[in-house]
Formats: structure tokens, sequence, C-alpha cells
């Protein structure tokens, strides 16, 4: 009950985020307004009108007294003071402003729009004093009023300034509790994809992303029952092969048991062309068996059984299997790049890893020519190896290319010329190397032979 009661939706988290965009708008407007108001009481700041009305109290002061000095007019004036026939006598003005002064000079208070008043004064010896002012407000120290911007631009900036400081901390408030409500889903999807279905389903304070979430566990068993449905018919699919497999060789052992004893009696020439065929066949069909075991073997998880191993102990282990095998076929076997790989270790199956990959060289070795050369390069490539097996047959037709790693797979050229080969080779290679997290890949090289390309993770750590 207590959940139900903190979610709440998407809609009134946006409502929120609204509200508060607005009410931090108007306190912001608030404060600045009484912020003015403090500083007008403390004098801080002179109000527009300031200016005249020091002028309006001066006013007796300058027409009375011939000894007035001008430095006493009001700050932010400039003046301009001129004899009864109109020559200039003393200014501070700008020469456009004085243009405009003169014109002034008949008219007691005049407004000039962007050039602000002009307040006309006589004086006891027949002069006129013309001062300029704007009606705006001030600061008090002259000091500030002299490098300060105007200060209307001051507490606009600044009003500014702090709506946009505002607006960013508020997003990154709401942006931030969005995402912690979001990470559980993100967390999720996860697990889904790496196929961890069993854990609990996380709560949010959102209604809609307990929606999402609903929508994903459901997804999430369904996933479940057709993985479990889909082991389900591996392990019968494993388990009716196994009991084939068994089945064929009890009569197979009976077979090879009747053709040795056949062969220690009196034959004819015609029979004993007979008992060779059937012997040849008998070992074709049993290679048949032995393979299909193999296959069914390197597709159970469960005789995956990884341990951190040297990369280069096992690699020179393999190196010495290869070239064992290549004298037995009169083969060059070439290496490339071992004697540069560090020491360092993988999290592999040594046994499985090691019957995948003399599959691989014992098929490119198979296609090769006698006399020619088959190759493996090794090459590390940030947290993985890369390794090229190259022979020098006449490469993987299209077909092959694309149907090469399905088991039983024989193609009808050169590369299947052999009568006793099970098409099971590469498929047990790579049912063992996706095994390990790795990948099997088949391509042609540039002078024409088929190209293997193996990719395995390692872990990067000194033995």
């Amino acid at each position: 009950m207590a959940n139900k009661q903190l979610n709440q939706s998407l809609t009134n988290i946006f409502m929120a985020y609204f509200m508060s965009v607005v009410l931090g708008a108007v306190g912001m407007g608030i404060i600045a307004y009484i912020g003015l108001i403090v500083a007008f009481r403390t004098g801080f700041i002179l109000p527009a009108n300031q200016t005249e009305n020091e002028l309006i109290s001066l006013t007796r002061s300058i027409e009375t007294d011939s000894h007035f000095k001008l430095s006493n007019l009001p700050q932010g004036t400039s003046y301009l003071l001129v004899d009864k026939d109109g020559q200039e006598l003393q200014t501070n003005m700008s020469s456009q402003l004085k243009k405009v002064a003169a014109s002034s000079r008949d008219s007691y208070n005049l407004d000039h729009g962007r050039y602000g008043y002009f307040k006309t004064f006589r004086k006891p010896d027949g002069s006129h004093l013309i001062v300029n002012y704007k009606l705006r407000q001030r600061y008090r120290d002259p000091w500030l009023e002299q490098h300060l911007p105007r200060l209307s631009i001051v507490v606009i900036g600044l009003l500014s300034l702090g709506l946009l400081l505002y607006f960013i901390l508020t997003s990154l408030f709401f942006g931030r509790y969005v995402k912690r409500q979001l990470w559980p889903i993100i967390r999720m999807t996860e697990k889904i994809q790496d196929e961890e279905l069993e854990f609990s389903l996380p709560k949010t304070r959102i209604k809609e992303f307990d929606q999402i979430i609903q929508s994903l566990d459901r997804l999430r068993t369904s996933l479940r029952d057709s993985l479990m449905r889909s082991w389900q018919l591996e392990q019968e699919k494993q388990n009716q092969i196994a009991a084939l497999t068994h089945d064929i060789k009890t009569p197979l052992t009976v077979i090879k048991g009747n053709t040795d004893l056949l062969e220690m009696t009196k034959l004819t020439d015609q029979q004993s062309e007979f008992l060779v065929y059937t012997k040849r066949n008998a070992q074709l069909l049993d290679d048949y068996v032995q393979a299909l075991n193999q296959l069914t073997k390197s597709q159970k998880r469960q005789d995956y059984t990884p341990q951190l191993i040297s990369l280069k102990a096992f690699f020179d282990d393999l190196d010495k299997d290869a070239r064992g095998l290549s004298l037995a076929k009169r083969i060059t076997w070439e290496s490339q790049g071992l004697s540069s790989l560090p020491d360092i270790q993988a999290n592999w199956d040594q046994s499985l890893l090691k019957r995948a990959l003399i599959n691989v060289i014992s098929n490119a070795m198979e296609y090769s020519p006698t006399g020619s050369v088959v190759s493996m390069t090794y090459r590390l490539q940030d947290s993985q190896l890369l390794l090229n097996i190259t022979d020098s047959g006449s490469g993987f037709s299209q077909e092959a290319l694309e149907s090469a790693k399905m088991p039983f797979y024989t193609s009808n050229t050169s590369r299947s010329k052999s009568q006793s080969h099970q098409g099971l080779g590469l498929a047990v290679a790579d049912n063992i190397v996706r095994l390990h997290g790795g990948s099997l890949e088949l391509s042609n090289a540039r002078h024409g032979g088929g190209q293997v390309t193996i990719t395995l993770p390692i872990i990067k750590k000194q033995v």
C-alpha cells in the first residue's frame, strides 16, 4: 500500500517540474524586488527623480547667488552656461548636446527624449545655466556609477543569471530523479539481454516505469519458457543421438567381429573383395558414430570446464601437435606471431579448445596439396586473441562460406572430395569456440586458399 501511495505519474512529475520553474522565477522576482527596496531605503541606490529633486532644492542658490560653484551641481548632470546674448561661457556638454541645450534656453523644463531633460536657471547677471539630467536610478557611490553598467542592466543581468542557474539546478535535480527511477529498467533489460532471467522485480516511484517493468517481466517469462523449451528439445535431440549411436554401435560391433572371423576363413577372391568393402564401410560407419559423439559432447555446456591457463604454454603445445600432424601429411606448417605472445592467462577449457583448433588445422591440411603450406597467425587486440588459419587449397565456395559450419555439411567441390569426410569438423570447432564466448568466421585468403578466423576472449594478467 505504501508503494502505491508513493507512486506518481510522469505527468505529475513534469507538472511539478514546470511549477518549480514558475515558482522559482516568481521567487527570484520577489527577491529582486525586496533587494531593490532595501537598496533604496539604505541609500545604496538613489531614486530616479533624485537629481531632479536636488536641482529643485538648488534653484534658489543658483538664481540668487552670483558665486554659486558649478561643481556643486548634482552627480550625473551636465551643464551649459551662456550669457544673455546666448554666447557660451562654460560647459561640460558634448557638441551635439550643446545644440539641443541651446534650443532649450527659453524653456524652464523641457523633455528631449533620448537626451533627457533640460532645466534652465536665470542667474543674477542675466546669464542662463542650462542643466541636462535623466530620470533614472543610480548608485550613490560615484565610483560604482562610473564603472558599473546602468542599474537597470545590472538588475536584469543578475535576475537573468539567477533564473538560468535555478533552471539548470532544477533540471539537473529532476533529471537525476528520473534517471534513478529509470536505472532499474536499464539493469533489467541488461539482465534479460544476458539471459540472466532469475531475479526479483525492481520497484520505482513512477507508475509508467512500473508498467514498463511489468511488460519486461512478461517478456522475461516468455523468453525463459522459450529457452527452457529449446533446452529441453536440445537435450532430447542429444539424448536421441546418443541413444542412436549406442544402438548403432551394437550391431556395428557384431558386423566388425563377424568380418574379422570371416577374414580368418578360406575365401574366394570375390568373397575377399566383398569382405574388404564390408570392413571399409563398417569402419566408415564407426567414424560417423565417433563424430556424432564428438559433436554431441561439444554442445553440452556441462562438459565445459574452463580454468586459468597460460596462453603461451597452451599454444606452444598446440604448435608441437600441429607440426607432428604436418609431417604425417607432408605439409609445411608455419606459425607467425607465436614467439611474440606474452605470457598471460586465459580462462579456457584447455582440452575442448585444443580439440577445436586441431580440427580446424587438420581440416586445412586435408584440403592443401602435398608439399604446400598451412599457416597460423596470432594477434592480440585489446582483450581478444585473433587466430588466422590459412591453407593452400582451392578455398571455400560461396555455398561453403554460408553453410560449412553446419553439422554434416559437405559440398561437391574439391574441398569435400574425400568419401570419409563427415562434415563435422568445423561444426564441432564452432560449437567449442562459442562455448568460450568467441567466434569462428570463414573466408578466402587473397592467394586463393581457405581461411578460418577465430576470435577468443583472454584475461590480460601476467602469469
